[in-house]
């Protein structure tokens, strides 16, 4: 079985297949799909009170769900799934993120956009939430920066299989 973990000989496929978190995006998606047929919810590009009280609806239980699975998939992502690196099981947390509001940003930025009173990620992160491409130009920018990150930090030693300027490993 392979490691979890990222490994100095892991390419840059590998690095980010490890950082995709299949397991919580099943649950995401599993939970998204209930909402969606609870509520009966579409998307929708027009306004009227009832297409913004169902997106309010959908991305309230959304959020709700997503942060609590966040906290619970760092223990989950170290315990179970034996992911060591702290380094790594914020990039693993930071893209789900990334990744789960992507699929919903339609209706996240549906409703910010007719929502004065709402923010979510502060005036800032709201103009990009408001913009769908964007929010998700950044989200491919990240996914595209992971296995980056991952090669810097090790090369820093803040991960495993970090090497000296001879070449030694020196985790061993």
């Amino acid at each position: 079985m392979s490691s979890k973990n990222i490994e100095k000989d892991d390419g840059y496929v590998d690095k980010l297949r490890k950082t995709i978190p299949g397991d919580l995006t099943a649950i995401y998606l599993s939970f998204r799909v209930v909402v969606a047929s609870v509520y009966d919810f579409v998307p929708v590009e027009t306004v009227s009170a009832e297409s913004l009280a169902e997106s309010l609806t959908y991305v309230t239980y959304l959020v709700r769900f997503m942060l609590p699975l966040s906290l619970v998939a760092m223990l989950y992502l170290y315990f179970v799934s034996e992911v060591t690196s702290i380094i790594q099981i914020v990039v693993i947390i930071i893209s789900y993120i990334f990744w789960m509001v992507s699929l919903d940003i339609n209706a996240i930025s549906f409703v910010l956009q007719n929502f004065d009173s709402i923010t979510i990620l502060g005036p800032y992160g709201d103009i990009v939430l408001r913009d769908r491409v964007t929010f998700i130009g950044i989200t491919l920018l990240w996914t595209f920066s992971i296995p980056v990150i991952y090669s810097i930090a090790q090369n820093f030693g803040w991960m495993g299989n970090a090497t000296s300027d001879e070449g030694e490993d020196l985790d061993d």
